[in-house]
């Protein structure tokens, strides 16, 4: 988890010292590849009753992974931009539709000035406190899933 964040603080540490760093060696390939996975597209326009059980897969095995990772590239803004830290991520799931978008949280900072004084928190008030906060990093509803209250259904499966 440490190597990405050590990475990039190198990296900008660099380029503000106005110095040049060697090519970084390429990374292991483990599994399948982001570019191997072919993005779902599912088209449903309807009511949350016709998509049926909507629910949230944890994302662990590999080929989810890449899933995951691959509708980003595909679909969000932002693309594959990760977040540090700890992180989890789901795939949202219907059975009218199949796989129909992805949810992802990650650890919240550690620090952060302006949450901590609009709740009080001293230093060991945070310590005691932050492990259960996190940061909704991600909320992906594939583009031709038309579906009113699916985001409010969804964010409601991720608080229970």
């Amino acid at each position: 988890m440490c190597d990405a964040s050590v990475r990039r603080a190198l990296s900008q540490l660099a380029q503000r010292l106005g110095l040049g760093l060697p090519p970084s060696l390429p990374q292991p390939v483990r599994g399948l590849q982001a570019g191997q996975v072919e993005v779902p597209r599912p088209q449903f326009q309807g009511s949350l009753q016709a998509l049926g059980r909507v629910h949230l897969v944890l994302v662990v095995a590999v080929p989810d992974r890449c899933l995951w990772r691959a509708m980003l590239q595909a679909q969000d803004p932002e693309g594959e931009a990760r977040a540090l830290g700890r992180r989890l991520t789901y795939l949202i799931e219907a059975p009218a539709a199949g796989v129909v978008g992805g949810l992802g949280f990650v650890a919240a900072p550690m620090r952060l000035r302006a949450r901590d004084e609009l709740i009080n928190w001293s230093p060991r008030a945070r310590g005691a406190n932050l492990e259960p906060v996190l940061s909704n990093d991600r909320f992906l509803i594939l583009a031709d899933v038309r579906v009113p209250n699916l985001a409010s259904h969804v964010l409601s499966l991720a608080a229970r």
